[in-house]
């Protein structure tokens, strides 16, 4: 297996981005691709035609932020000129999207992910509403376009995680009061968060 071969399976199979930082600069080094320095002015039109290429339709919302919906689910890309090595993903859900779930649950469940998931985080806001993030570095030599799409699949296994542990939850509290309805109607079947 060649060195390409390996630093793309070892990309495949790890969900933290802080991991992919440098195996992603050493790869695009090693492809000699070129093109890998950014300037603060070119993080989100990089980020905008990413997206686009990948069939996701974003669209530029004011100087900070790209909207995009992924699997149905609003997603936020945020970068700040003035702030020019973080870069946040965001998925947020107004708090009507889970009325029938109790707010303890739902804080339990945020802890518990937060505690156990490494890339992304949930959060609850001051308005009930659900918050994921997944947070990134940019250093001087990172790849914007591979750093973009590893962004978006850590905030989609984010939001994927944040549903199992929501249903597993839900099941355990469920069999502790003795309720022998598993099938709880107040978790989506597809498996997507309500938007």
């Amino acid at each position: 297996m060649s060195l390409v071969e390996q630093l793309l399976l070892a990309l495949r199979f790890n969900t933290s981005i802080s991991d992919y930082l440098l195996p992603i600069s050493l790869l695009d080094k090693f492809l000699k691709r070129g093109g890998a320095t950014f300037t603060p002015s070119t993080v989100l039109p990089t980020i905008l035609e990413v997206l686009a290429q990948e069939g996701y339709c974003p669209q530029r919302d004011g100087q900070m932020r790209i909207i995009y919906k992924n699997k149905g689910n609003p997603c936020y890309f945020f970068y700040r000129e003035d702030d020019p090595e973080f870069l946040l993903a965001q998925a947020s859900f107004k708090p009507d999207g889970y009325r029938h779930v109790d707010e303890l649950l739902l804080y339990q469940v945020c802890s518990r992910m937060n505690a156990t998931q490494e890339a992304g985080k949930a959060y609850i806001d001051e308005e009930g509403g659900l918050t994921f993030t997944v947070e990134s570095f940019i250093l001087p030599d990172t790849p914007l376009a591979p750093l973009t799409l590893h962004m978006c699949r850590a905030l989609e296994m984010t939001l994927a995680f944040f549903h199992r542990t929501l249903r597993a939850v839900s099941e355990v509290q469920k069999a502790e009061k003795g309720d022998a309805d598993t099938s709880s109607t107040l978790i989506p079947p597809s498996g997507s968060l309500p938007s």
